[in-house]
C-alpha cells in the first residue's frame, strides 16, 4: 500500500513532464514518417489518425516478450512480414534481453526501430506507467483548433448577391472530443467548419461537418465493434481500403499493404470513410467482419429529362459557395459487405464481398480517360487476398473483381537476404474497366485502374550508421488516361543513402528520376502523338541534435523538369530550421526560414512543416519567394496544453497571390493557427 501511494504521488508530481514527453514523441514520429516519404505527392492527410490511435501505447508500452500478433498489428507502421520476423526471432532465440537485439532482425532498419522504441519495452517497465494504466487518470480530452489566413481572399469581398462568393467567414474551426466510456470502449466526436463555410446558416445546423463513433474491443464474442463512422482496410486495398494508406519500411514497404480490418474514423477528413455499423467476430483462427454503411455524399446532380443523374462525386469536403452547398449531401450511398478471414502462424487468407448502391445513376462525362469508370446505380465486388511467410521470405497478393466489369490483381515478395540486404518485388495489373468506389491499391494514378506495373526495391544496411535504399517502378497504361490521350508508359527511380548518428540525427542524399508520356501543350496543336516528360530531383537533408535543448535541420533541393516542346524548368529550395525544447519538455519552440524559386507549377517543391498536434502540413512551393514559420507548444499543466503556429509566405514581384475566389491582393500570405487541448 505504501509503495502504491508513493507511486501515485510521483505520478502527480511528474504528470506535466510525462504529458510533454508523450506529446513530443508523437509529434516527432509523425515528422519522421513525413520526412522519409519516398514521394511527397503520396502524402496522406488521414495518416495523423493512426498516430493518435496508438498514442495510448506511449503511456502503456507493449512488452516485446509477451506481445501477441494482434497487439503488434496495432502499431500500423510495422508491416506483416516485420511482425513475422520479430515473432520468429523471439521463438528461435528466446526472450529479448535488450532493445539492441532489434537490429538483428533483417527487415528492421533504423527508421523502423526509431518509430518502434517509444511503444515497446522489455519486462515489466516502470511502475509509473502501470499505475497510470490501472487508475485511468486521463479518461478523455477535448481539443479546439482555430486557423485563419490574415489576408482576405477575393471570395469574401464580393457584395453582389448574384455573383459566386464565399458565404461564410475565413475562420477554420474544429473540435475533437474523446471519452473512454468503459475500459475497452471509446467515444469520439469531431466537428469542423472550413474557411469560407457558413456556420448555422443556409440550412446548416451549426458546423458543416460532424463525425462520431463508439468503438469497442474484446467485448463478449466481438473482437471489434463500431457504431458510427469507421474505416475498413482489407488486403492490399484493391477492393476496399478507407482511411490512411501508410507507406512504411522505407522503399521496401511502399508496395506492400496488409489491411488492419475494422477501425474507427477519428480524424477531420470529410470523405472516404464509412458511416453505419460493423463488427469482427472471431472463433479460433477464423473471423468474420460484416459491415454496413449509409452515407450522404457531395455530388453534382444534373437533371436528364425526368430522372436525375450524377456527373461526379466530390471529395474535397469544401462547401463554401452556393453551388458547393447545393451539392452537399445531394447523393445517398448505401454499402454493405463482409470479410471472412482465416489466419494461423503468419498465414492469412481472406475473402471479401461488397455491394454498393447509389440513389441516382452515376454517368461520368464523355471523356476518353473516363471510359472505363463505373456507370449506373449498383456495383458488386468480390476479392481474395492472402499473405504468408516462410523463413526469411514474405509473400503477399490480392485479386479483386467488379462483377460485369474488370479485374485488378497484385502479387509480391519480400526477402531478407542476410543481415545486411533486403529486397522486394511486386507486380500489379489493373484492367482499364476495373470499377470501384473505395480502392486504394498501390499505383501511380489517383484512381486505381488502367495500369500495369513492376516494382523492384533493394535495401542495404552495412552497419547501424549507414543505410541505402533504392527502387525502380515501371508502368504501362494500356488505355487513355488523364493528360494522355493514347496508351502510354513510364518509369520512376529512387535512391537514398543515409548516415545516422544514433539518437542524434542523420545526413541523407536522395535522387529521383521520373520519365513518362503525356499530351503536348495545347498551344502546340500536336494531337497525334505524346510528349516525353522527365523530372529529375536531388535532395540533401541534415538533421542533428546539438544538445538536449537544440536541434538543427537543413535542406537543399534542386528539381529539373523537361517536356518535349517546352522550355526547361527548374525548382530550387533551401531552408534552415532550429528547434528548442526546455529541459522539462513543457515548452518547445521552432522556426524555419526557407527560400524557394520554381519556374512553374510542374517544377514545384514540397517541404514538410511541423504543425500543431494531430495536424498535417505538407505545402508545396512554386514561383520565387521566402517562407517563414514559427511553431510553439506549451504544456501548462497535466490537463492543459497549447499549440501555436504562425506562417508567412512572401512572393517576389507579385501583386496578387492565388487565382479565382482564393486570390489575395499583395505579395504575401500570413496564417495563424491556435490549438488548445484539455484532458481529464
Amino acid at each position: 500500500m505504501r509503495v502504491l501511494c508513493y507511486t501515485l504521488l510521483t505520478l502527480l508530481a511528474y504528470s506535466c513532464v510525462w504529458q510533454a514527453v508523450s506529446q513530443e514523441t508523437s509529434e516527432e514520429l509523425t515528422e519522421l514518417q513525413q520526412q522519409n516519404l519516398p514521394d511527397e505527392e503520396l502524402a496522406d492527410g488521414y495518416s495523423v489518425e493512426d498516430w493518435e490511435a496508438i498514442a495510448v501505447y506511449l503511456k502503456r508500452p507493449l512488452d516485446l516478450n509477451t506481445a501477441s500478433r494482434s497487439e503488434l498489428e496495432a502499431l500500423f507502421f510495422l508491416q506483416a512480414y516485420q511482425i513475422n520476423q520479430l515473432l520468429s526471432h523471439r521463438e528461435a532465440l528466446g526472450p529479448f534481453s535488450s532493445m539492441l537485439e532489434l537490429q538483428g532482425i533483417p527487415s528492421f532498419d533504423a527508421q523502423t526501430i526509431q518509430m518502434l522504441l517509444p511503444y515497446v519495452r522489455i519486462g515489466q517497465g516502470n511502475a509509473l506507467k502501470q499505475v497510470r494504466a490501472r487508475t485511468g487518470l486521463v479518461k478523455g480530452y477535448m481539443m479546439l483548433s482555430y486557423q485563419r489566413q490574415l489576408e482576405l481572399a477575393r471570395g469574401y469581398q464580393i457584395s453582389d448577391p448574384k455573383r459566386l462568393k464565399y458565404l461564410g467567414s475565413p475562420d477554420r474551426v474544429a473540435i475533437r472530443l474523446r471519452q473512454q466510456l468503459l475500459p475497452h470502449v471509446q467515444f469520439s466526436l469531431q466537428a469542423k467548419k472550413d474557411a469560407g463555410e457558413p456556420f448555422a446558416r443556409y440550412g446548416l445546423k451549426g458546423f458543416d461537418h460532424y463525425s462520431a463513433s463508439v468503438f469497442g474491443k474484446d467485448i463478449g464474442p466481438f473482437k471489434k465493434l463500431v457504431i458510427g463512422d469507421y474505416h475498413m482496410q482489407i488486403g492490399q486495398g484493391l477492393s476496399l481500403w478507407t482511411g490512411a494508406s501508410y507507406h512504411g519500411a522505407g522503399v521496401l514497404g511502399r508496395a506492400i499493404r496488409v489491411g488492419a480490418g475494422l477501425r474507427p474514423h477519428s480524424g477531420l477528413m470529410e470523405s472516404r470513410f464509412l458511416r453505419g455499423a460493423a463488427f469482427t467476430w472471431q472463433q479460433g483462427n477464423f473471423s468474420v467482419s460484416p459491415f454496413v454503411s449509409y452515407h450522404h455524399l457531395t455530388a453534382r446532380v444534373d437533371a436528364a429529362g425526368d430522372a436525375p443523374i450524377v456527373r461526379s462525386i466530390q471529395y474535397s469536403g469544401l462547401h463554401r459557395t452556393a453551388t458547393e452547398l447545393r451539392n452537399r449531401k445531394a447523393l445517398r450511398q448505401g454499402l454493405w459487405g463482409a470479410l471472412g478471414q482465416w489466419e494461423s502462424q503468419g498465414f492469412r487468407l481472406g475473402l471479401t464481398y461488397m455491394g454498393t448502391r447509389l440513389q441516382y445513376p452515376l454517368v461520368p462525362q464523355d471523356r476518353p480517360y473516363l471510359a472505363g469508370r463505373f456507370r449506373g446505380k449498383q456495383l458488386h465486388q468480390v476479392g481474395l487476398h492472402s499473405h504468408f511467410s516462410w523463413k526469411n521470405l514474405f509473400f503477399f497478393g490480392e485479386a479483386a473483381h467488379a462483377l460485369g466489369a474488370g479485374t485488378a490483381w497484385q502479387l509480391g515478395l519480400l526477402a531478407a537476404l542476410g543481415p545486411s540486404w533486403s529486397a522486394s518485388w511486386s507486380y500489379r495489373s489493373y484492367d482499364p474497366d476495373y470499377q470501384h468506389f473505395y480502392a486504394q491499391g498501390y499505383g501511380q494514378q489517383a484512381s486505381l485502374g488502367n495500369e500495369q506495373g513492376l516494382q523492384l526495391s533493394l535495401s542495404f544496411h552495412p552497419s547501424r550508421k549507414w543505410e541505402w535504399h533504392s527502387s525502380l517502378d515501371m508502368q504501362d497504361y494500356p488505355a487513355p488516361r488523364f493528360r494522355a490521350r493514347f496508351p502510354s508508359r513510364g518509369w520512376q527511380a529512387y535512391s537514398q543513402v543515409r548516415y545516422i548518428w544514433y539518437k542524434k540525427g542523420y545526413l541523407s542524399l536522395r535522387a529521383q528520376w521520373r520519365k513518362g508520356e503525356e499530351n503536348f501543350a495545347a498551344i502546340l496543336k500536336r494531337e497525334e502523338e505524346l510528349a516525353v516528360m522527365q523530372k529529375r530531383q536531388l535532395r540533401f537533408h541534415a538533421q542533428y541534435q546539438l544538445s538536449p535543448a537544440w536541434e538543427f535541420l537543413q535542406r537543399l533541393e534542386v528539381l529539373h523538369f523537361q517536356k518535349d516542346g517546352e522550355a526547361q524548368q527548374w525548382g530550387r529550395l533551401i531552408y534552415q530550421e532550429w528547434q528548442w525544447t526546455s529541459l522539462s519538455k513543457r515548452w518547445r519552440t521552432g522556426f524555419r526560414l526557407a527560400y524557394f524559386y520554381a519556374d512553374s507549377y510542374q517544377a514545384r517543391l514540397f517541404a514538410y512543416e511541423r504543425d500543431v498536434l494531430y495536424a498535417f502540413s505538407f505545402p508545396f512551393f512554386y514561383q520565387e519567394g521566402f517562407r517563414f514559420y514559427l511553431n510553439q507548444r506549451w504544456v501548462w499543466n497535466k490537463r492543459l496544453s497549447i499549440w501555436f503556429k504562425y506562417g508567412l509566405s512572401h512572393y517576389v514581384g507579385l501583386t496578387e497571390v492565388g487565382t479565382g475566389l482564393d486570390a489575395t491582393y499583395g505579395n504575401q500570405r500570413n496564417t495563424l493557427k491556435l490549438q488548445i487541448r484539455y484532458q481529464w
